[in-house]
């Protein structure tokens, strides 16, 4: 039922399973309708979940007869807001400071975790909050804190995420994390490994050196992410 419409696709579908998703009558419905690829986002899914997705792409190709590669997308350095006081917008206009703290933000101060980010940006960069729902643009920088304009308001949530799209972090591509999690990809022969936030081309370099020091006779295609502009 499958083969002929895989054989004929061009342009593949790549699918994200979630907490929506992960049971074999979705994936099957989601294969069905076109799906090539089952990617698993390592940012939120635990090795086991990892394990069920897996599982269930593999015994669904033999079913159906058909090819659904499965994509490991490493988490890559993230840099997230901490915990958030309530009821806190960001007005566009208004001035905030950027921080390194573990403290609580409010509407006048962010707490970011992460350390170096007085020393890496540059005045006129811009820091995205949540996924671009909020843009701030940095004025000044005095000692340990960034003195922004808001650009974009919003309601500043916990825990979302800080993109610093013009910005060159010094924190390194593969972290620690996304090394176990690597490894966990190779043994379990994961097809693709997507890496995130690509910042220069030693980035895939030293991924394919991690690659094939877990096995040398891997086949694991790369995708690199490009997030930077």
């Amino acid at each position: 039922m499958g083969d002929k419409k895989y054989r004929l696709k061009r342009t593949k579908i790549v699918g994200t399973i979630g907490p929506s998703s992960i049971s074999k009558k979705t994936i099957r419905k989601m294969i069905l309708a076109g799906l090539n690829v089952c990617r698993i986002n390592f940012s939120h899914s635990n090795h086991e979940k990892a394990l069920q997705i897996i599982s269930i792409v593999q015994e669904l190709n033999e079913e159906l007869n058909t090819h659904v590669a499965i994509m490991g997308d490493l988490q890559g350095p993230k840099l997230r807001i901490g915990s958030v006081a309530e009821k806190n917008t960001l007005q566009k206009g208004q001035e905030v400071v950027v921080t390194y703290s573990k403290k609580e933000s409010t509407n006048k101060i962010i707490c970011v975790n992460y350390p170096n980010i007085n020393t890496d940006v540059k005045v006129g960069e811009r820091i995205i909050l949540d996924d671009g729902k909020i843009v701030l643009q940095i004025k000044s920088i005095s000692n340990n804190n960034v003195i922004c304009e808001v650009i974009q308001g919003g309601k500043l949530r916990a825990n979302k995420g800080l993109n610093l799209p013009n910005t060159i972090i010094s924190l390194p591509t593969i972290t620690k994390k996304d090394e176990e999690d690597l490894k966990f990809c190779v043994e379990n022969n994961i097809e693709w490994i997507a890496l995130s936030f690509v910042r220069a081309g030693q980035d895939l370099k030293d991924l394919k050196k991690l690659i094939v020091a877990h096995n040398p006779l891997s086949h694991c295609k790369i995708v690199a992410k490009i997030e930077k502009p």
